[in-house]
């Protein structure tokens, strides 16, 4: 089978790449890596089974659609012409059933710039195999391109070309053949010499990339074979469901070295394993909330977002409730407890934050009423909607806090900053604020009216009304 440049891989494997790397494959130096290099070259090929699985699942099935109404089947290149609603084509809920291979397929439009290979269509893979092999567990990963030649059938490219070797003591050795990465493609030179490897993400000044043999993100065949040892430590066929997310090899390794993985595997707490192996920060010590976990797996309670039931345990913290008690720990509707406390604790951080700029307002009201003071008590609207001069700092400072904009941050009281800026408070008629709006004393014009965030709001055009309405009351009193 022939490899062909490029493909999806490249833009997987890297961010940002330094000039063209060949790299080399080395001899094994020690007994288990000689050990492992005579063991890959008795591998059994794919079964008939996994090669078909491989032709089912390793790619999303879908249709190319040009406007003519030639269609072409990407799963067996089968060319057919029926025309489509082009609307339904262009938003994707178009289907055509391919009369060749039976398939019901999703259309999509043709685009000459897409994945256009040599003459032809090309997809590309990652697909990883867990199995053993004389009593080791090793990791397989097939490079699988699916291609379609123009004029011709669906041609597939399966070859392997890394393993991932991971024994009882937990030491992972990692054969490859030899490949060629830069910025701007990636391949595998699949007649070069296997050799043993070692993980490879590099970050050098500006330029970074991935690690070529971290599994993470490969396509899993859904049937697993695993040492002894790594069965009787709680492996189980449903953690491949975890390497969209996390490395299955380092989850093996932390199987084999580490009896909290042990323990997070064998209760079945999958979600906190893969947020435990990928989170760093404070939620890296796993003991600071160990006591908690064993408190949900004596209850039976299965933990469905890690990083949520993380937060809300640091909330119950600052609440100083009880992390020791199953009734705050094993929530029966997680999010909503965890957004009850959240906004909790989010009006008394506001309330702290408004305390604090009202205790700084009180040193510059003296300033803000000389020089605006004589606007003070204005105040002019209809029957929906008020609208007045904000009459000291401290309201200012209120009006920034709820509304959550830079009126109060950026000193908008200041006259030394903004010299010819007048601020307004546009409310309804149950006293909610809807608009904050700056004057120009010196044009007359309006400079902006925002809402909550700095978005307007619906009432936005007939606060603007009122305001140019009623300009002449704030000119008469310049």
């Amino acid at each position: 089978m022939i490899y062909s440049e490029g493909g999806n891989m490249c833009m997987n494997r890297y961010q940002e790449c330094t000039n063209v790397k060949e790299v080399k494959p080395l001899k094994g130096r020690t007994k288990r890596e000689r050990m492992y290099l005579a063991m890959r070259e008795k591998l059994p090929g794919l079964s008939k089974t996994q090669e078909q699985w491989i032709r089912d699942n390793a790619f999303e099935k879908y249709a190319y659609y040009w406007k003519e109404g030639t269609v072409r089947c990407l799963c067996c290149g089968h060319y057919d012409h029926a025309p489509q609603p082009l609307l339904a084509v262009s938003l994707e809920v178009g289907t055509h059933t391919c009369p060749n291979c039976g398939e019901h397929l999703p259309l999509r439009f043709w685009k000459e710039s897409t994945n256009k290979r040599y003459g032809g269509y090309e997809d590309e893979t990652l697909v990883s195999f867990v199995t053993t092999f004389k009593g080791h567990t090793v990791i397989r990963t097939f490079s699988v391109v699916r291609w379609n030649p123009e004029g011709s059938s669906t041609k597939w490219r399966i070859h392997e070309v890394y393993q991932n070797w991971i024994d009882d003591e937990g030491r992972e050795t990692i054969l490859s053949m030899p490949y060629t990465r830069s910025a701007y493609y990636f391949r595998w030179r699949q007649f070069g010499e296997w050799g043993v490897r070692k993980h490879n993400a590099h970050c050098s000044g500006y330029f970074q990339m991935s690690d070529v043999y971290d599994v993470c993100g490969n396509k899993f065949y859904p049937v697993s074979r695993v040492s002894p040892l790594l069965k009787r430590n709680g492996w189980s066929g449903r953690l491949l469901k975890l390497g969209r997310v996390v490395n299955l090899a380092e989850v093996m390794k932390k199987m084999l070295t580490d009896p909290f993985a042990e323990e997070l595997v064998k209760t079945g707490q999958d979600n906190l394993l893969a947020y435990w192996m990928n989170e760093g920060g404070p939620h890296k010590d796993r003991t600071r909330w160990l006591h908690a976990l064993r408190i949900c797996n004596r209850n039976g309670y299965y933990i469905a977002d890690a990083s949520v039931w993380i937060d809300y345990l640091d909330l119950l913290e600052y609440f100083h409730k009880d992390t020791h008690n199953a009734h705050y720990v094993c929530p029966a509707d997680l999010t909503k407890e965890h957004d009850r406390l959240f906004h909790k604790k989010e009006r008394i951080v506001e309330a702290e934050k408004l305390a604090k700029r009202v205790a700084e307002a009180e040193r510059h009201e003296k300033q803000y009423k000389k020089h605006r003071g004589m606007f003070f008590g204005i105040c002019f609207g209809n029957k929906d909607i008020v609208i007045t001069v904000i009459g000291s700092v401290k309201e200012m400072a209120e009006e920034g806090t709820m509304m959550h904009h830079c009126v109060y941050a950026n000193e908008y009281y200041s006259h030394k900053r903004h010299p010819d800026s007048l601020i307004l408070s546009a409310k309804d008629k149950d006293g909610n604020r809807l608009e904050t709006i700056e004057v120009n004393v010196k044009t007359w014009k309006i400079i902006q009216s925002m809402g909550l965030q700095n978005h307007p709001t619906a009432q936005h055009d007939e606060i603007v009304r009122l305001m140019e309405e009623n300009m002449y009351r704030l000119k008469k009193v310049a």
